[in-house]
């Protein structure tokens, strides 16, 4: 495909060397010959001081393959080709006791480890933690993520997920990245992402597990809440639920190389080109039935993110001594059907939250619901700029003003005048009013 040609030849450059040696690369025709070409999955899993839990995350892939091929009829996935691609990556900065840490996944995903027990899925590591072979100063998972995917794309991939080392996944993860690589290859200019579910595993201390309850319950509520209010970018941006088509990965710019919150960044630039592929869509990135589960673990390796913020919540439990109803003692841990059965108990842990983390105010949803019911209703009725601010103004006033401060009315101009169907201009609209600008708003009206 032309957009998958144009990535590679311009934004690759700075994560090319890190691609392993010798390894043969698809050309141009070959990339072009679609429907000679076998549908590959790649599932990317950035590694930094992961061993041995590596073990988990590889023997649940390996185990959901499995699964996948004995189930699967040849005929519904003719040649359809399943890798996993581990980047096994520190800077050179990193302690002595990381480098040992993950000298030790290079060598189980070489094979040379004894204790890794057998696998039918074929794995491949990319060594960035070796000596000459580290991440730059600076860098982390966002840019081994994208020496990840940037790899996956030019070895011929059809499909990229992104996965983390320390997450499990259920038994049909590898039957629904599969079908939905037929399903993406079907799609308009083969543009198409998805998500899979979440549910994080329990907690080590009844703190943790408190906290990783509430924060997911405030996440999935979130996303429900802002699906309700007819926003596109309604689903939860985590890391290990993400999934694309090659030629999504190509359109929206590929990986951006943030230490943290690149999941976000990565998934709103996803949910943009494929809104632009459906006009007046709702539903630009679909939830796929597959569920993974990421670790529920304290970490502070990023400023923020999930294991921060279970850090922050499960610290402030300690403190206060309030912790979700239900939750196991320290130490427990529940295996994957466990830690999903947990998922249907978290609105009841969350109604004992704290209002620190229990949630954005209703009117904050309901003036955001108006927003776009109004915008949308504008784009039916081609409103011109005054007229739709004098709609807003009247129904939903804190709104107008923190869109008047955005410049917006002035872009709503250049938005009608590019787009001239009422889904072609909804679809714009969506593009500009993007997360990132939705939770601005949010914090705006909770000023």
């Amino acid at each position: 495909m032309r957009i998958i040609e144009q990535y590679l030849s311009k934004r690759i450059a700075s994560v090319q060397p890190f691609f392993p040696k010798n390894v043969p690369m698809p050309d141009a025709n070959q990339r072009g010959a679609a429907s000679s070409v076998p549908l590959c999955v790649a599932v990317v899993v950035p590694v930094c001081d992961e061993y041995p839990a590596l073990y988990e995350t590889i023997g649940s892939v390996d185990a959901s393959y499995r699964a996948f091929l004995q189930s699967s009829p040849p005929s519904d996935f003719p040649e359809l080709q399943f890798r996993v691609i581990c980047v096994v990556n520190n800077t050179a900065g990193a302690p002595d006791r990381v480098r040992r840490n993950n000298d030790a996944c290079l060598a189980m995903l070489a094979g040379s480890d004894t204790a890794f027990p057998p696998h039918s899925v074929p794995l491949e590591a990319i060594d960035c933690a070796s000596r000459g072979r580290e991440l730059p100063d600076g860098q982390g998972v966002g840019f081994a993520r994208k020496i990840g995917m940037d790899y996956a794309l030019a070895a011929g991939a059809s499909v990229i997920a992104c996965l983390d080392a320390d997450t499990t996944v259920s038994p049909d993860y590898a039957a629904d990245l599969s079908a939905f690589a037929l399903r993406a290859a079907r799609a308009r200019n083969g543009i198409a992402a998805a998500v899979t579910g979440f549910t994080h595993r329990r907690g080590e201390t009844p703190a943790a597990e408190s906290a990783v309850r509430r924060y997911e319950y405030f996440l999935k509520e979130h996303s429900r809440r802002l699906r309700e209010c007819a926003s596109v970018y309604y689903p939860v941006a985590l890391g290990p639920t993400i999934v694309c088509s090659a030629a999504a990965y190509a359109a929206c710019g590929g990986m951006n190389v943030r230490t943290a919150g690149e999941d976000f960044y990565f998934l709103q630039a996803l949910i943009k080109v494929c809104a632009a592929q459906h006009p007046g869509t709702r539903e630009a990135v679909p939830a796929l039935g597959c569920t993974v589960y990421p670790s529920a673990r304290i970490s502070q390796r990023v400023p923020f993110g999930t294991g921060r913020k279970i850090a922050e919540l499960s610290a402030y439990a300690e403190q206060s001594g309030r912790f979700a109803p239900g939750t196991a003692g320290a130490g427990a841990r529940a295996d994957t059907d466990k830690a999903a059965a947990d998922t249907d108990k978290a609105a009841a842990a969350v109604s004992a939250a704290p209002v620190e983390i229990s949630g954005y105010p209703d009117a904050v949803y309901e003036q955001l619901a108006r927003c776009i019911r109004i915008v949308t209703d504008a784009c039916a009725e081609n409103c011109t700029g005054t007229e739709l601010s004098r709609r807003l103004l009247r129904s939903a006033g804190a709104v107008d003003t923190f869109l008047e401060n955005e410049n917006f009315f002035s872009v709503w101009e250049k938005l009608r005048r590019n787009n001239k169907t009422a889904s072609a201009l909804e679809t714009a609209f969506q593009c500009w009013f993007d997360g990132l600008k939705i939770i601005r708003l949010i914090h705006y009206l909770m000023r």
